[in-house]
């Protein structure tokens, strides 16, 4: 028995250095210009008293770097920078009511560490104030903000390859929302990435993929987001080929997901190993309603598992976690076909409900002491690149230890 402990703590100690000397944040290059509202920016230069004045002086690849305090402003980035905030609380854009509070028209932007707040309140089709616009801007990354009293908190138009990351949205009327600019230029929303944020008590929607005239919302994927006490968890329009997975929607008091085909949009939409959970005043949880010629997929063809819908009541008469009828999606068109039986939470290979030092041991014992296999395999893939093995091991250390991202699935 303690030989085995020692081996099992030698492998974990290792992956822990080795996380340690290779894991970490984005490293930026260039310079940094300071900002601080009171002008003292800790003795640092050069120093500015307001956002923008700091990115005005910023030249392509600098980072800005914002000191705590509330910034009335509403600022503008058309440039590669990082825009960097001290702290996610205590670092304030405040809008004070009118227009975006932040605008980006650039590729290649990086925010993180702000409260994005107060934008105006106008919402018609094809324009949304908002907390942050990113208008036609490509492989772009908001990371670790909070936005809140936003008509949107944040909006695509036109914008691709883009990650938003570990932010909250929360007590906005929409929390994220793609929409198309109007009269155009038209450009799809494509390659899109949702990971990993809190969204919760919005007035509308959780994230609102909005009616287009000429593209499609194309491509993202909206993975291991808790999607909460909404007005409609996701409400989906003109949306093509879309992954949703491993998210929790509950308590939303409309569909957890609302999905409508319209002119041959809202198709090829694949969700699976979501939790819903008492969406819908405790009816049906989710609706998809087409023209008869849309389809999508609400269960993982590969693994043949679905979702887990907390108002399903079908058998498992194998006890394989599958439930052994479909579970029936509003609009008469789409089930189901794999529910399960059981919560599924990505990086709990041993089926505890949490995330831990636990679920490292069991992967080694399984990857290397022919342990037993996970009831879903897919829980063990915390990676999310299809293969349970060592770098799912190092990932969920690194999610436990060094503030790495959440496991995928």
């Amino acid at each position: 028995m303690k030989a085995v402990t020692f081996k099992r703590n030698v492998a974990i100690g290792a992956i822990i250095l080795l996380v340690g000397a290779f894991g970490g944040a984005r490293i930026a290059l260039g310079d940094t210009v300071y900002v601080d509202h009171e002008g003292l920016c800790d003795g640092n230069t050069p120093c500015y008293t307001t956002i923008g004045v700091g990115i005005n002086a910023a030249s392509n690849g600098d980072t800005v770097y914002v000191y705590g305090g509330t910034y009335y402003e509403h600022v503008v980035i058309s440039k590669p920078i990082h825009l960097v905030g001290e702290n996610d609380e205590t670092t304030i854009i405040d809008g004070g009511g009118s227009d975006d509070v932040v605008r980006v028209s650039s590729d290649s932007v990086f925010i993180r560490e702000f409260t994005i707040t107060n934008s105006g309140t106008t919402s018609v089709e094809g324009y949304w104030d908002s907390g942050i616009e990113l208008d036609y801007s490509d492989y772009s990354e908001v990371m670790d903000c909070i936005f809140t009293l936003n008509e949107a908190g944040l909006c695509l138009y036109g914008s691709s390859y883009n990650t938003i990351y570990d932010c909250r949205f929360h007590s906005n009327t929409a929390g994220i929302v793609f929409s198309e600019a109007y009269p155009g230029p038209y450009q799809d929303n494509f390659g899109n990435r949702i990971l990993s944020n809190t969204i919760d008590h919005n007035s509308n929607q959780g994230i609102y993929f909005e009616h287009t005239f000429a593209t499609y919302h194309h491509s993202s994927v909206l993975k291991s987001n808790s999607i909460s006490y909404n007005g409609v968890g996701i409400s989906m329009i003109m949306s093509q080929e879309n992954e949703i997975c491993c998210n929790t929607i509950s308590g939303n008091t409309g569909y957890g997901i609302s999905l409508e085909m319209d002119i041959g949009g809202g198709q090829y939409n694949k969700f699976h190993h979501n939790n819903f959970i008492s969406n819908n005043d405790g009816g049906v949880q989710a609706s998809a309603y087409s023209e008869g010629v849309a389809t999508n997929y609400w269960y993982s063809e590969i693994l043949e598992q679905g979702n887990y819908w907390s108002d399903y009541t079908g058998p498992d008469m194998n006890g394989d976690g599958i439930g052994d009828a479909p579970y029936d999606i509003d609009g008469g068109e789409s089930q189901d076909l794999h529910p399960l039986m059981a919560l599924f939470m990505c990086g709990d290979p041993n089926g505890d409900g949490i995330s831990g030092i636990a679920d490292v041991i069991y992967l080694i014992n399984y990857l290397f002491r022919s342990g037993p296999v996970p009831e879903f395999l897919s829980t063990g893939d915390a990676n999310f690149d299809g293969v349970v093995d060592s770098a799912d091991v190092l990932h969920l250390v690194n999610y436990l230890f060094v503030g790495g991202p959440w496991p995928g699935c």
